[in-house]
């Protein structure tokens, strides 16, 4: 169990960067999955000291003994469990209150990851095998989604794929890019969001004087501004 919760935690620190595109996302997810199953076949470090330790009978200076109230955990049911868990947990381009059915929305979100796909470099097949217009239906499929100009953007792409620099993007392509990265990978930010509101006592916040506060208490048309 402790190699999975570590997996899970690497998964969810990654799933948490703000620089983590849908893309990326689904990528690590899915490589986690495979991480999971392996571990059935090829166990990892702890669950092979604890293997040893039950074999000695003692884990460091305290000895093991049985009881009875303890339910041992199926490792092989926990790993299938926890991977088919992950699997359901997938992105999705419907509401958990939608009426599309799954099949639909798995079929959309697959659409949508092929679109979003073609925007990173790391998934662009060889340069001597790239077919011509690579990429072009599904960027206009992404302008048209986000309401972008077509044909400005399709003329940026095709510079983006030409060019030899990694970090060049054009600059009638960012909107695009931009938009592209709006869609949240997490719940993260939004936490973040409410950690921010949970901090009461900041020098930002108390800066209630007495001064400021007469002014607001007086018939002012705009005494905000003293706060400021």
């Amino acid at each position: 169990m402790c190699d999975t919760l570590n997996e899970l935690a690497l998964l969810s620190e990654c799933l948490q960067k703000r620089t983590t595109s849908v893309a990326y996302a689904d990528k690590l997810i899915h490589q986690s999955i495979r991480f999971i199953n392996g571990l059935g076949e090829r166990p990892r470090t702890k669950v092979l000291a604890a293997e040893n330790a039950i074999s000695e009978g003692r884990l460091g200076t305290v000895v093991l003994t049985d009881n009875s109230k303890i339910v041992t955990i199926n490792h092989q049911q926990f790993i299938r469990s926890l991977s088919n868990n992950l699997s359901h947990r997938m992105f999705t381009t419907a509401s958990s209150r939608g009426a599309a059915s799954q099949a639909q929305s798995d079929s959309d979100y697959v659409h949508l990851l092929a679109q979003l796909k073609v925007l990173e470099r790391d998934n662009w097949p060889p340069a001597q095998i790239m077919p011509p217009g690579y990429g072009e239906v599904q960027v206009s499929e992404l302008c048209q989604r986000f309401r972008l100009p077509t044909v400005s953007v399709i003329n940026a792409f095709r510079d983006f794929v030409e060019s030899t620099v990694d970090d060049a993007t054009p600059a009638e392509l960012r909107p695009l890019m931009n938009c592209t990265r709006l869609i949240p990978c997490s719940t993260a930010e939004c936490e973040r969001g409410f950690s921010q509101m949970n901090l009461i006592i900041t020098p930002t916040r108390n800066r209630s004087l007495i001064e400021r506060a007469a002014a607001a208490s007086r018939k002012d048309p705009d005494p905000l501004w003293r706060f400021l």
